[in-house]
């Protein structure tokens, strides 16, 4: 699947001349984060392999036990694995529910990370599946690096109640994994004027791409954009895209397909230290008279949030 977004540049340079009073406002995220921990912790789909700490197992389920990741900004992501060797390919997921300074929170198995509204409501007793559990869609809150106490209900059994330790989660180092929640709008805040619109989407086959528009000046001073796209495997540190560069349209669609060239500029590399900096590697190889070329890297922040993500 291929997608192809026209903006002027003109028009983006004055939108983000004016948002960038309000940015530090975006990035601190506003609203209600019904989700139990940062986008920048757990890719899709969910890695197969459970990790260490394993904190407990349980008893009487086939292959089930919690275990924890490490997020950014301090936090954690709490996951649970469930069957692998049974005989039942669609078995009723057991009810959760966390108890943590007097109160109790529902929690959803999603098979998504981040998702605002999955519930699982089966899984495949026979090859096992890994889940991330999640806040309900109310909005309760819940300290997932706090100890914590899970019951445990499977059917009419009687619920089984597993001690969860608190966890300090090891400080991240290096590039967060690159998931879908890096798209939006990116800009560097010294040089208001100039942006990114960067989206991660799904083809037609489940893999990922990666579609970016660069807008920016050319020798002159003009407007100018570059465009991107490529695949990614999401969990990566780090995303190379080819760039091109396009000429040859008219405004409005007064041209034809034909007349429009396409023309290789060079390549770019994303890379995101946290889900609210981007680091820019681009190299420019564009013989064209005019355009820019050049290499180096640049820092951006991202200029908005994904409706109801909060990053950190």
């Amino acid at each position: 699947m291929t997608r192809r977004i026209a903006v002027r540049p003109a028009t983006l340079a004055v939108l983000l001349f004016l948002l960038a009073a309000v940015a530090t406002v975006a990035h601190a995220g506003g609203g209600s984060n019904t989700r139990a921990y940062p986008p920048s912790c757990i890719p899709y789909p969910l890695p197969p392999d459970v990790e260490s700490p394993v904190f407990t197992d349980v008893p009487r389920l086939s292959g089930a036990l919690f275990f924890r990741r490490a997020c950014s900004g301090g936090k954690g992501a709490l996951l649970f694995a469930l069957g692998g060797g049974g005989s039942d390919a669609r078995r009723a997921m057991p009810a959760l529910v966390a108890l943590q300074s007097g109160g109790e929170v529902p929690l959803r198995a999603a098979r998504s990370p981040n998702s605002l509204t999955e519930a699982v409501e089966s899984y495949n007793d026979v090859t096992g599946e890994i889940f991330v559990l999640e806040l309900p869609p109310s909005g309760a809150t819940l300290d997932l690096n706090a100890e914590l106490v899970i019951s445990v209900q499977s059917g009419n059994d009687p619920p089984l109640l597993v001690g969860i330790p608190a966890y300090a989660p090891a400080p991240s180092t290096g590039n967060q994994r690159i998931t879908r929640y890096v798209s939006g709008s990116w800009y560097d805040p010294a040089h208001p004027g100039e942006g990114i619109f960067l989206e991660l989407g799904e083809n037609s086959d489940g893999s990922t791409f990666v579609f970016f528009s660069w807008f920016t000046y050319d020798a002159s001073g003009a407007p100018y954009w570059l465009v991107g796209q490529g695949t990614v495997i999401e969990g990566q540190a780090s995303a190379v895209v080819p760039v091109r560069s396009f000429r040859g349209g008219r405004f409005a669609g007064a041209f034809t397909p034909a007349q429009v060239e396409s023309v290789p500029w060079g390549e770019v590399e994303f890379s995101f230290p946290n889900c609210n900096a981007l680091t820019l590697r681009f190299a420019g190889t564009s013989t064209i008279v005019g355009a820019p070329s050049g290499s180096g890297t640049r820092q951006w922040a991202r200029l908005v949030n994904l409706k109801g993500l909060n990053c950190e």
